[in-house]
């Protein structure tokens, strides 16, 4: 049994610690998707992909789990799709969406909804979507928000990597642009008042999820993260995960989380965006590049 058919367990966690939020997330409302960033394909923008021309028209190009029977098909079906998504020069997904110059074949998220990134430490990829989202969004749209104990990691996650491991002061992250809000603390304990704010902002009319950066390296973290927002996730959120595959242990963890999820969610459906590297099953040690972006169709 996988921890999201348990999920009624950490629902009445929630509820009892917090009464309202419970009765409040089964009867909200998303709110749509509406303002697009301001950009123009252009003659000079490049691909950037390996393999040229490569859209998002074909169905067997989609994730879900109509095209796997277990978690090893699903790796295998993960694999295969990352082979055709593989960006030029080793291109790691967050700097294709938010640092080089514009592609004409990358899915850039809206402006609107909410940009969460989980897992800040010192700040270096937040401050690569903030200030994109600045210059396409407009400084007066809405902040990204970026989650972190500050403590390191709740639990051991791989070797060399014991709990603590991470562990930051919040100070550190101090020169964050001005449309970035921190939120210190564990995701459990800040991410339902904070969902609690932002949709008694909105009237109650709950904004969905844009872009979602899951930093969170170990199991429970990005667990507690899918629970949480995963009814939020609409087509066009864009999912990156930054240690998704390439370490010997990856499939205990992020990998796990998002094969429990798609499994428990039969019309959830996700297409790669890009990946640095092609995804080894069994890595025998650390790959450097461990990134997968998605984008829900």
């Amino acid at each position: 049994m996988s921890d999201f058919d348990r999920v009624p367990i950490l629902s009445r966690r929630i509820s009892r610690e917090r009464p309202s939020y419970g009765k409040q997330r089964m009867q909200h409302l998303l709110c749509p998707v509406l303002q697009r960033p301001n950009i123009t394909p252009n003659s000079s923008m490049n691909s950037a992909y390996h393999l040229p021309n490569i859209g998002f028209s074909s169905e067997n190009e989609t994730i879900s789990n109509f095209h796997y029977r277990n978690y090893s098909d699903f790796k295998l079906l993960l694999q295969s799709r990352i082979a055709h998504r593989l960006l030029h020069h080793g291109e790691l997904p967050i700097n294709a969406l938010f640092t080089n110059p514009l592609f004409i074949d990358i899915p850039y998220p809206s402006c609107d909804g909410l940009w969460l990134e989980f897992g800040v430490f010192r700040g270096e990829s937040i401050c690569k979507s903030a200030n994109w989202k600045a210059k396409y969004c407009g400084n007066s749209s809405n902040p990204v928000f970026g989650f972190d104990s500050f403590q390191g990691l709740p639990v051991d996650w791989r070797p060399n990597y014991p709990r603590g491991h991470f562990s930051l002061n919040s100070s550190a992250t101090s020169y964050v642009p001005r449309n970035v809000q921190l939120v210190a603390g564990w995701f459990i304990n800040t991410l339902p008042s904070f969902l609690q704010n932002i949709d008694h902002h909105y009237r109650d009319c709950s904004p969905p999820m844009t872009y979602l950066h899951v930093d969170s390296d170990v199991y429970d973290s990005a667990r507690d993260i899918f629970y949480l927002l995963g009814n939020r996730l609409v087509p066009g959120s864009i999912i990156v995960f930054d240690e998704l595959t390439n370490y010997p242990t990856y499939d205990k963890h992020e990998m796990k989380v998002l094969f429990e999820y798609m499994s428990s969610h039969a019309n959830f459906r996700l297409r790669v965006i890009g990946a640095a590297t092609p995804m080894y099953l069994e890595p025998t040690q650390d790959i450097h590049y461990q990134s997968v972006a998605f984008i829900v169709v």
